[in-house]
């Protein structure tokens, strides 16, 4: 069912709600929080969105989510869009063709609400973001970074990041900014400009990851 531009096919939010083995098609955002509600204790699970050009993934804010088994393809804009997020998961998706992969930044310096077409993180300081695990997902053909991430305690591992344009690249594919009291490892990066891009973050541990074929480092 065609639901018109600039609508969600699911806008929700509230508490214990669960979305599992949907297909969505002809509208501009398969599951939204919206712009001024979040919630929690929500599962979102084996849903399947082939996008189209403009289309967002995923636009959520909240705590206690799990995102596990999605596949997101062929958006023109952010595949998994998450803002203030904790004690959540991320676990096992499948996002290829798409401008970025995985977001997670805060709000916008608007009194909390949310910006959902920036994609820029700040330039240091501490977010809401907490707690997150980061596992197993394949982001593939991403033509800007594959994961922005900013925030405390996470654990990324696991995670495969392949572009198949390596000389277009000019961005990390990894880019953390004040990512701090956090462990990235085990994962597999090729042809991004940088593999892994670090700034203003403490308490950070970075090893055990393969990362080759990038046009300038691995890490930086």
């Amino acid at each position: 069912t065609n639901i018109g531009d600039g609508y969600s096919c699911i806008e929700m939010s509230g508490f214990n709600n669960e979305f599992i083995s949907n297909t969505f098609g002809n509208c501009s955002r398969p599951i939204s929080s919206g712009t001024s509600t979040g919630g929690s204790n929500y599962l979102i699970k084996s849903n399947i969105f082939n996008g189209s050009k403009e289309n967002r993934g995923f636009q959520l804010y909240g705590s206690n989510m799990t995102i596990i088994n999605n596949t997101l393809s062929n958006l023109d804009s952010v595949a998994i869009n998450l803002r203030d997020i904790n004690n959540s998961n991320i676990i096992n998706n499948t996002i290829y063709n798409a401008s970025y992969g995985l977001i997670l930044i805060g709000a916008s310096s608007n009194l909390g609400t949310f910006d959902w077409d920036s994609v820029s993180p700040p330039s240091r300081g501490s977010l809401n973001n907490k707690n997150i695990t980061i596992i197993g997902n394949v982001f593939l053909n991403i033509t800007n970074n594959a994961m922005i991430l900013a925030g405390d305690n996470f654990t990324v591992y696991n995670n495969t990041i392949i572009s198949y344009t390596q000389s277009s690249m000019t961005l990390p594919a990894i880019h953390g900014v004040s990512l701090n009291n956090s462990r990235v490892y085990n994962n597999t990066i090729s042809s991004y400009q940088n593999g892994i891009e670090i700034s203003h973050s403490e308490n950070l541990t970075i090893n055990s990851n393969t990362i080759y074929n990038n046009t300038r480092y691995g890490i930086n």
